[in-house]
Formats: C-alpha cells, sequence, structure tokens
C-alpha cells in the first residue's frame, strides 16, 4: 500500500493527556497501542499533552514477517526513531514533551506485515502554570494622542517566569520580567481589546484581556481671511489652528483639510466666505469661516477698498482699521487743534503730543506708503511733502 492512501488508523488522539485511563502513579500518564501493518503501510496516532514532562515508548512486533519502524513526530519533525522485525520490544530513549504542541507516533511497514503494540509512559513535570494577577488599562479611554498605559503583573508559583507577551493584532510587545508597562498613545480612533500571556519555562501559560478606547481629539480650525489686490495672489491664505494641538505628526494636509475656496491673482473684486473642508477620522473639528476680500488697485497703487480718499494702509496705520472716511480722518473732533489722524486723546488739549502711532522727523511724523514713497506731514500747516 502506497505511502500516501495507507490504512491509516488513529487508534487514540490525546487533545487532553489526562484523558488516559491507567495510571501508574500519581504523575505518571500512560497509554496503549496496537495494530498491523503492510508493507508501505502507515499508522499515525496523534496527541496534544496538557503537561510537560519525560516520555518513555516502548513497542512489540507481533510476528516475524516484516519490519516495523516507529517514528515520535514534534510539530511534524521527527525526533527519534526505532525498528524492529520478529517478535522484538524496542524501547526509546527517554524524551522531553512539553504542554500545547503537537506529537506524533508514526508506526510504518517498508517491508512484509507485521502487528505490533506500543505503549506510552508520561512522567509529568511537577510544575505549576504562572498566573497573571492584575491587567489593567489606564485611563479607560482617552483622546487620540493621549496614552493609555496597560499593566500586566504576573507570578509563578515556581519562581520559572519566562516572559509576558502583550498582543495587540499583530504587533506584540514582550518582557521577561513582570511587571510589563507599555503605553499606547499612537492608535487611531477605535475600541481595543489586547491579550496578556504570560509563560513560564516549561512553556505553561496564562492569559488575560484589557479593553480601552479612543476617542477624537477637539480642535479648531479657521480658514484664514485677507485682503489682496486683484491681479496679485495672496501668499497667507490657509488654515490656522485656533485651539487644541495635532499629535503624532498630522498636519493640515495629511489630515485631508483644506479651504473651500483658493483666493487667485484672477479671483474677481468682491468679499468670499471661506470655510474649512475635510473630516479627519481621529479630530473633532469646530469650524470658523473666513472673510477674504479682493479689492482693486487704483491710480498710483492706491488701495481703497471703502471709497473714502484714503490709503487703507494709512487708515489702518493710525485707526486700525479701515471706513473712518476723508472727513474723520482730517477733521479735529475735539478741537485742540490737532487732526485726528494725529491726536493721542479724543479730549481737548492744547499742549497735546503727536500720535505715537506714527514716526516723527525734525519738521513733522512720517507716513510711509509702499507704492507711492515716504511723506512727512509738516504739522503747522499740514503739507504733505515726499521726502
Amino acid at each position: 500500500m502506497a505511502y500516501g492512501d495507507n490504512m491509516k488508523k488513529l487508534i487514540s488522539i490525546f487533545l487532553v493527556f489526562l484523558a488516559m485511563q491507567n495510571f501508574v502513579s500519581a504523575e505518571t500518564l500512560t497509554s496503549n497501542f496496537s495494530g498491523s501493518l503492510t508493507i508501505n503501510g502507515t499508522n499515525n496516532h496523534d496527541m496534544v499533552f496538557t503537561k510537560s514532562g519525560t516520555l518513555t515508548i516502548r513497542f512489540t512486533t507481533t510476528s516475524s514477517n516484516g519490519v516495523i519502524v516507529a517514528l515520535f513526530l514534534r510539530n511534524g519533525s521527527t525526533v527519534a526513531s526505532k525498528s524492529a522485525s520478529t517478535q522484538t520490544t524496542v524501547t526509546f530513549d527517554p524524551i522531553q514533551v512539553w504542554a500545547g504542541e503537537t506529537y506524533t507516533l508514526r508506526m510504518y511497514c517498508p517491508y512484509g506485515s507485521n502487528g505490533y503494540s506500543a505503549t506510552l509512559s508520561l512522567v509529568c513535570d511537577t510544575n505549576s502554570a504562572p498566573v497573571i494577577t492584575s491587567m489593567t488599562a489606564s485611563p479607560g479611554s482617552a483622546e487620540y494622542g493621549e496614552p493609555i498605559t496597560v499593566s500586566v503583573v504576573a507570578t509563578d508559583p515556581d519562581n520559572n517566569l519566562s516572559s509576558i507577551q502583550l498582543q495587540n493584532g499583530s504587533v506584540s510587545v514582550t518582557s521577561p520580567t513582570s511587571p510589563l508597562e507599555h503605553a499606547y498613545a499612537t492608535l487611531s480612533v477605535g475600541t481595543y481589546t489586547v491579550t496578556a500571556t504570560a509563560f513560564d519555562t516549561q512553556a505553561a501559560s496564562d492569559a488575560e484581556t484589557a479593553s480601552f478606547s479612543f476617542t477624537r481629539r477637539p480642535i479648531t480650525v479657521r480658514a484664514m481671511g485677507g485682503r489682496s489686490v486683484y491681479g496679485s495672489t495672496p501668499g497667507n491664505q490657509g488654515l490656522q489652528l485656533v485651539s487644541g494641538s495635532l499629535v503624532n505628526g498630522d498636519t493640515f494636509s495629511s489630515l485631508g483639510l483644506s479651504v473651500s475656496r483658493q483666493i487667485t491673482s484672477g479671483t474677481a473684486v468682491g468679499t468670499y466666505s471661506i470655510s474649512v473642508l475635510g473630516d479627519p477620522t481621529n479630530y473633532s473639528v469646530c469650524r470658523v469661516v473666513g472673510t477674504w476680500s479682493v479689492v482693486a488697485a487704483t491710480a498710483g497703487g492706491i488701495i481703497d477698498a471703502d471709497g473714502d480718499g484714503i490709503d487703507d494702509r494709512l487708515e489702518a496705520t493710525v485707526y486700525g482699521g479701515t471706513g473712518h472716511g476723508y472727513g474723520k480722518f482730517f477733521g479735529d473732533d475735539d478741537g485742540d487743534g490737532f487732526l485726528n489722524c494725529l491726536d493721542t486723546s479724543s479730549g481737548y488739549s492744547g499742549s497735546n503730543t503727536l500720535s505715537s502711532r506714527l514716526p516723527t522727523s525734525n519738521g513733522g511724523p512720517l507716513i510711509f506708503l509702499p507704492d507711492r514713497g515716504i511723506y512727512e506731514i509738516t504739522t503747522s500747516t499740514f503739507v504733505l511733502s515726499s521726502r
């Protein structure tokens, strides 16, 4: 009979070695097998031990008509082998076996035909499995980017603790000693269950699980507003982080955040509302709308969006904004002899000083107009003299 098409007989499958029927002593477990084979026939006897220990294998051929070869395999690899023919008893050297691994006693007849009987005796190690006494995740929930620390404490009654392994999906962390502490801070939003397994030197183990979750991190993002001149491309349009923080190397670009409208040199004159676009997985975004104004460039390069005849940049320098008007700008509301654009107070003061917001020279304050040069105001006659 071919090796691959043998009359395989599974006489006994040891899923739990404690199910063996015959006990030699309190710490020795035994089991018996028997069978017969013709040429090229094979019988496999598979087993999984729940205890580690020293295994002795003894088998006897029942006739003299052929050869029996006995092979002992651990996880598919041959550990030891013996052969016998004429009603001979053969004993293997003692073999160390481990709990949880798959073993096979393979009986094979390469020549003739023969029967056999086999006895396996396991002298169990007096080993106690390790115990995980504590496993915690603290805190149980955190914002994305904040650490959650898993702590595992294990002991071994025999002082044989080998390692503690913490498994999260395909990623594991191992410590040779107890306790094991590991901080998770880069996981995405979601709920996770990690498994801790403690092993001793005899491959005995104990396992526990812990669960924790990450929630979205709150941030406030503003679409930047501003002002630009038609025909010119603004250089400061984009997003601004108002509150909160980005973590783990995240950027607006990597999160897919962008503005709803990009102002270019060809954007028509007008006022535009600009929103924040994008919904990143790990952030809860509060969005602030920005306002962008595109104004026309007038003769001489003056920017005058409010149409009061005064360059917006000059109004912003003196008043911190625009919309004050020509009369307001050059008037003298408090009657102290100083024009509003030069006054430092709203009350009448004959000895008032010039506005500290304007740079001064020997003749009077200087006004800088980026597109028109530098001018000096002579306060007595209010003459705007080019410098």
